[in-house]
């Protein structure tokens, strides 16, 4: 079986929860985590983008951590691929073989897409990922891996103290410069300005 249909069918990806509110929360709405070297996990110098799945789980993307290679290096022998120079970055722990696209704004004429929210939506599936790098290979960061949470423990974490949570703007997400994300987001008065209570996070 296709690598990233295994993904869909281990994770529920067929049935994803869509935001209920305007208020990002991690049960129910896309946030950006940065991690906050505090609470009893720690997660180091770390910047996240975590969607919700139906059963309590979430999946995501690290946001901050790139590499030197392009989709075109990574897979030279696929027609979709073999000519586009966007960086790929380390999504995460799981599926490491596995490219998967984030999309911002898609065009409309992409299917299969899966909406996480009115702006982002993600490609799973080879034939999905191969469509974002034929129609929209700009607005679109593109992942190996990526990290999974079983259901209930990203607010547990959150809870715990590990994670600051902020609101998932699109120029956080689609950093042109990812590495010096953390320490730009850790900051002071940025964090002030983007941060949410824990109070409004999680009842």
């Amino acid at each position: 079986m296709n690598l990233r249909l295994v993904v869909v069918a281990c994770l529920g990806l067929s049935s994803m929860a869509l935001p209920a509110s305007a208020d990002p929360a991690p049960a129910t709405s896309p946030v950006v985590l940065v991690a906050s070297g505090n609470g009893v996990e720690s997660f180091g110098e770390t910047v996240v983008l975590a969607m919700p799945l139906k059963n309590g789980g979430h999946f995501g993307f690290v946001l901050n951590i790139p590499t030197e290679k392009t989709v075109a290096d990574l897979f030279p022998d696929e027609d979709a691929s073999r000519h586009l120079t966007a960086r790929v970055d380390i999504g995460g722990s799981a599926f490491t073989s596995a490219l998967f696209a984030l999309v911002v704004d898609p065009a409309t004429d992409i299917e299969g897409l899966r909406r996480v929210s009115p702006q982002f939506s993600v490609a799973l599936g080879s034939d999905e990922v191969d469509s974002v790098i034929a129609r929209q290979p700009d607005k679109t960061r593109y992942f190996l891996g990526l990290l999974a949470w079983s259901p209930d423990s990203l607010e547990q974490q959150v809870k715990a103290g590990a994670w600051t949570v902020l609101m998932p703007d699109a120029r956080i997400v689609l950093s042109a410069q990812p590495a010096t994300l953390w320490r730009r987001l850790s900051q002071g008065s940025a964090l002030r300005n983007a941060m949410l209570t824990i109070d409004t996070i999680v009842e």
